[in-house]
């Protein structure tokens, strides 16, 4: 069973041990998030893509996956002071075909969790440790799950690409040059998204990047600098995508560690804006 299939399915997986989780549940119909110490997992309904989506053979996250992480890693406010939940996984996804009316909250819901967890338990090691953290905001978690339109392949893409990063910059990997490359994927994606919003709310096709700039700028608590960021940002892309470009010739990206970990922040408070509509109250002047 997968994407390919054009069926609805369950996907159950258990997340990986070096993520930093929140310690709510989230349980509804078609989304399932549950954490303890020793097991925390995530169970999601996937209907059909629509016929004209292109779509990869073997897809690391599926858009219902990226739609609940999202909610997850995104129910922080403010990283800098609150933390940063982060996803990363630890089995494989399963899937299994199911009818339209399955509800993941009813008795029979669990039970074909359960089954599914029990059969991924018997491929990992049985002493799992887990890091709970009380940070995020259940409600926050919430209302991001039920914005998110996860038929918006934009949307999708700048959260996977930011999830991506978030595995990439875990203690297991730490590889923050790729991560890097993901992060600029998902700004790419964050900030065309926000042109095109300005573009149908000034019934213009042309809205530049630097307006864009500006935009979340204003979205940001007076006194920031983020158009000036944003542009710094956009030039270390250009140099991380085109080793050989109008900035020169580079074998590596001149990035700072920070300013990876910095960006990543960024886009959280970014994709709240964009899915809860959110203006920042940040306790820091960037």
């Amino acid at each position: 069973m997968s994407l390919w299939g054009r069926k609805p399915f369950l996907a159950v997986r258990i997340l990986g041990t070096d993520g930093y989780y929140p310690a709510f549940s989230i349980r509804s119909a078609t989304h399932r998030y549950e954490a303890r110490e020793g097991l925390v997992w995530t169970a999601v309904v996937q209907q059909p893509l629509p016929e004209d989506w292109e779509t990869s053979e073997t897809p690391t996250l599926i858009p219902e996956e990226i739609r609940l992480f999202g909610a997850l890693a995104l129910s922080v406010g403010d990283p800098w002071h609150d933390g940063v939940p982060t996803v990363t996984l630890g089995s494989r996804r399963w899937e299994e075909e199911v009818g339209d009316a399955l509800d993941l909250d009813s008795e029979a819901g669990k039970a074909r969790i359960q089954s599914a967890l029990l059969k991924l338990q018997q491929e990992i090691p049985s002493e799992l440790r887990f890091e709970l953290r009380d940070f995020g905001s259940k409600g926050d978690a919430l209302d991001f799950l039920q914005s998110f339109d996860a038929a918006d392949q934009l949307l999708l893409a700048g959260v996977a690409n930011l999830h991506a990063a978030n595995r990439l910059m875990s203690p297991r990997i730490h590889e923050l040059e790729a991560a890097s490359l993901c992060l600029f994927g998902s700004m790419g994606a964050a900030l065309e998204f926000i042109r095109l919003h300005l573009n149908a709310s000034r019934g213009t096709a042309n809205t530049s990047f630097v307006e864009v700039h500006k935009y979340v700028g204003d979205v940001y608590p007076k006194g920031n600098f983020l158009p000036d960021y944003l542009e710094e940002m956009y030039e270390h892309r250009i140099i991380a995508t085109h080793p050989a470009g109008r900035f020169g010739e580079y074998w590596t990206p001149p990035l700072m560690v920070e300013d990876i970990y910095e960006l990543k922040k960024h886009l959280i408070v970014i994709f709240r804006h964009i899915v809860l509509g959110e203006k920042p109250e940040l306790k820091f002047e960037p």
